[in-house]
C-alpha cells in the first residue's frame, strides 16, 4: 500500500481538484475498475509495468472521499496545501504557485482580488474576503482558476 498516492491516483482519475467528474459515472467506473484490478482473486496477471498494489480499504476510502462533495473539498484543500511553493511570474500564475495577497489586483467596487493565470484568462484567479476569513488562522488560501485546472496559493496576514 502506498502512503504517498493520492485518491485520484489510486482510482486512476485525472487530478482535477474541485471540478466535477465527467462523464458523471466516471468515479463509480474508476472505483469498480480499481477493485477488479487489485482484488487478489480477480486481478489478471500483468505483462506491463505493474501498478503498486492497493488494498480494498485504500480503494474504498478513495472512492468515499471523492464522491462526497464536502469530504472531497477538504481533501482537495489538503492536496493544494501540500503542493510545492513556486515563485511568482508576471506572465501569469503557475500550478501550486504561491503569491502574496498584495501582488493581486484589488477591485474596491467588487470587493475582490484577482490576477491573471498562465492559461491566458485575465481574471483567472478571483479571491473574495469570505475566502480569506475562512482561512485566517492558516494565513494561506487556495484559489482555483476559472479557466483551467490550475490552483494559486495566496498567502496573507491579518493586520490589527
Amino acid at each position: 500500500m502506498s502512503s504517498t498516492a493520492t485518491h485520484y491516483e489510486i482510482l486512476n482519475l485525472p487530478t482535477t481538484p474541485g471540478r466535477p467528474f465527467s462523464p458523471s459515472g466516471a468515479l463509480k467506473a474508476a472505483f469498480h475498475a480499481a477493485l477488479l484490478a487489485h482484488h487478489p482473486d480477480k486481478a489478471a496477471p500483468s505483462t506491463t509495468t505493474p501498478t503498486p498494489p492497493r488494498s480494498i480499504d485504500e480503494i474504498t476510502l478513495a472512492f468515499h472521499t471523492l464522491r462526497d462533495p464536502r469530504a472531497r473539498a477538504a481533501y482537495d484543500k489538503s492536496l493544494l496545501l501540500a503542493l510545492p511553493k513556486l515563485q511568482f511570474q508576471a506572465g501569469g500564475a503557475a500550478a501550486g504557485e504561491v503569491v502574496d495577497l498584495d501582488e493581486m489586483e484589488w477591485d474596491a467596487r467588487a470587493r475582490e482580488w484577482s490576477c491573471a493565470c498562465r492559461c491566458g484568462m485575465a481574471r483567472g484567479y478571483v479571491l473574495l474576503e469570505r475566502d480569506l476569513e475562512a482561512e485566517v488562522e492558516r494565513g494561506e488560501v487556495g484559489v482555483p482558476c476559472a479557466g483551467c485546472s490550475l490552483v494559486l496559493r495566496v498567502g496573507f496576514q491579518v493586520g490589527s
